[in-house]
């Protein structure tokens, strides 16, 4: 997690919040006025594994994509998956087969749902092309 701390932040319309007064060195500033600390949850580190869609065991990277995407399943090796890319209207746009990428030149900048199908198992994700 990574926790931040605002430094003091420049006010031009200055009214006077419960318990804070104009700092007279600084009329833009407030003295005495609550700190609100804002935690993001974040890790500091980025890895590949960050990059993943990670939701019932299937991995589509990189997501957001240009040219192709790769598609795993976890747990599944070297297995033969049937993929079918729709629009976000529902129009088939893309199917075939794969062992592990999906070349998605042909679609332009947006949102698609992916449906990959893989030994009975079905999963549809959100992929956006850039």
């Amino acid at each position: 997690m990574i926790s931040i701390n605002p430094s003091p932040i420049a006010i031009t319309n200055v009214s006077v919040l419960s318990g804070a007064t104009p700092n007279s060195a600084n009329p833009f500033t407030l003295t005495n006025a609550p700190v609100f600390p804002i935690t993001l949850g974040c890790s500091p580190t980025l890895s590949v594994e960050d990059n993943f869609i990670k939701e019932s065991g299937l991995y589509i990277y990189p997501n957001p994509a240009k040219n192709s995407v790769a598609v795993k399943i976890y747990g599944e090796e070297n297995v033969v998956i049937n993929y079918k890319v729709y629009s976000i209207t529902g129009t088939l746009l893309l199917k075939g087969k794969t062992t592990n990428t999906i070349d998605i030149r042909s679609l332009i900048s947006g949102i698609y749902i992916i449906e990959v199908e893989a030994e009975k198992t079905k999963y549809q994700k959100k992929l956006i092309v850039k």
